[in-house]
């Protein structure tokens, strides 16, 4: 459980804040859907949400249409693209039980990870925290192309 809700609150202040800066761009109010993770209530995002709206963070809450959803991919067919870029990240940075990755999937949804203004990857589009091991040299090179 430990490990979950610290994974909910590195999305959830990320997701949140670079949500909340795409409304502020657009002048527009985002509606926000979290996919229910298995073992993790989903009462336990929401009570987080509400949580860092007491905190000193950059999220323009103004721009965020709260509360936010919580709800599986089968019934919000939208959350089944971050469940795929998800798995894809998963894929490229876990070893599996042989010590292998696989970059492939990720490679195929470059080209849809979004940008700032032709700044390298990591900047805004892709977080990965902590920075990848050693062994994953290649997403640096990644990230800048």
């Amino acid at each position: 459980m430990h490990r979950g809700r610290h994974t909910v609150d590195v999305a959830s202040r990320r997701s949140c804040g670079r949500l909340s800066w795409f409304g502020w761009r657009h002048q527009a109010k985002i509606v926000m859907h979290f996919a229910q993770v298995e073992g993790l209530p989903p009462r336990l995002i929401a009570d987080h949400l509400n949580g860092l709206r007491h905190q000193a963070t950059s999220i323009e809450w103004g721009n965020l249409m709260m509360p936010a959803g919580v709800d599986t991919p089968r019934n919000q067919k939208m959350l089944q693209l971050t469940d795929t870029a998800g798995g894809a990240l998963y894929a490229a940075f876990e070893w599996d039980d042989y010590g292998n990755t696989e970059r492939r999937y990720l490679e195929t949804l470059r080209s849809q990870l979004w940008r700032s203004a032709g700044r390298a990857l990591q900047t805004h589009g892709l977080k990965v925290c902590p920075w990848p091991h050693p062994r994953h040299s290649w997403a640096q090179e990644f990230c800048r192309r």
